[in-house]
């Protein structure tokens, strides 16, 4: 799979014209290990300007196993390069830097408040029975 702009803006925009009317969209595959992770990733780095290891670790939180390839990985990698250094170039690569100016922002507190609040808090307290 080439990670092409045609192929990611085709990707993105399919999921997010769906999303604008008011429709779902399943990412799906057989195993649901390379390409399906590969679209979600897409849709969340171009949405919300997410680098790539954020993306993985949301992923891997809602769907654990991931199972990628060097090659892939690589490509990913180059794909986020291309997002850094377009028109907007900015990149959240951690929890606590949401893009502000972006048309997606409130969607993105939500989702990055969900996943938050999803993870096991490390309050550093040891309970003994």
């Amino acid at each position: 799979m080439d990670l092409t702009e045609e192929v990611t803006n085709g990707i993105f925009n399919f999921v997010q014209g769906a999303h604008n009317d008011y429709q779902g969209v399943l990412i799906h595959s057989v195993n649901g290990r390379n390409r399906c992770c590969i679209a979600a990733l897409i849709v969340l780095m171009s949405k919300f300007r997410w680098g790539l290891v954020k993306s993985l670790e949301y992923i891997n939180a809602r769907k654990p196993g991931l199972e990628m390839t060097a090659s892939l990985l690589k490509k990913l990698l180059q794909f986020e390069g291309r997002l850094e250094k377009d028109m907007i170039r900015f990149l959240s690569k951690d929890w606590t830097t949401l893009y502000v100016q972006g048309e997606h922002y409130q969607e993105e507190v939500i989702v990055t408040n969900s996943f938050k609040n999803s993870q096991k808090a490390d309050t550093g307290l040891s309970y003994y029975p």
